[in-house]
């Protein structure tokens, strides 16, 4: 787990690791870096990565950056990597197709949009953008796969009038695995802001099943989610989220 300690304004992030299988007990934090914010967690080529934003003076966004850990209990980090320099904000961070990916909003120009970045090895150690898409403004985005291609889902608020504010929503789908082409914004609802955002990607059916509630960290809830990932790779937990699976 990764959070952000906020105490005296510093913004420490910092990286948490259980110590048994059903997280009953737990190692000291690790500190990572200062300044930190709009943080995401993944496993990339083995080892527990974030991506996250700096910004230490406005709420517009900061640099986005990338730190890797050099052992797979996230004891001894690497050191932080400048992806982009401008007003981003971190949607995602996934391993597609053996090589890690960052979804962001950014706001060059403060014309808002969505990009794609993959890094250009499977450690993440040199990344490029191969899209991004400022044609429609955003102010939250999510991101997954389906059938290996990226996905990247976006609201915008469209009317700033208080009694009559709507959020647009669109999904940004990738013709390829690497994300090199991509298909036109599609438009899919409007909903009264603020909302949230979050996104699946094909968990191998038609539905995505909910497993029956049992207490967090017993073996009834894994005994359920083993129920509910038969034949899938991703269900919900009731009354806790959602698990999915890769390879």
């Amino acid at each position: 787990m990764v959070y952000r300690d906020s105490a005296d304004t510093v913004q420490q992030l910092r990286y948490i690791r259980a110590a048994d299988a059903q997280g009953l007990t737990w190692n000291a934090p690790v500190a990572l870096t200062w300044w930190a914010d709009l943080h995401q967690l993944a496993v990339i080529n083995g080892m527990p990565a974030v991506a996250y934003c700096v910004q230490p003076y406005d709420w517009y966004g900061g640099d986005l950056f990338y730190m890797r850990a050099l052992d797979p209990e996230g004891q001894a980090w690497g050191a932080p990597l400048n992806i982009d320099a401008g007003d981003y904000y971190v949607g995602g961070l996934a391993e597609v197709n053996g090589l890690p990916v960052i979804a962001e909003r950014d706001r060059p120009g403060f014309s808002s949009g969505v990009s794609f970045l993959p890094g250009l090895d499977s450690d993440g150690t040199a990344w490029e953008t191969v899209y991004a898409d400022h044609s429609l403004p955003s102010d939250g985005i999510a991101f997954s796969a389906a059938n290996g291609n990226p996905l990247l889902a976006s609201w915008a608020v469209e009317d700033y009038t208080y009694d009559e504010k709507r959020a647009a929503f669109y999904l940004y789908s990738a013709q390829d695995a690497n994300g090199d082409s991509w298909n036109p914004p599609l438009f899919l609802d409007t909903a009264r802001p603020p909302t949230e955002l979050s996104m699946t990607g094909i968990a191998g059916g038609t539905t995505i099943r909910c497993a029956g509630y049992a207490t967090f960290g017993t073996q009834a809830l894994s005994d359920n989610a083993l129920v509910a990932l038969k034949d899938r790779t991703a269900c919900l937990l009731g009354q806790h989220g959602q698990i999915s699976l890769g390879k």
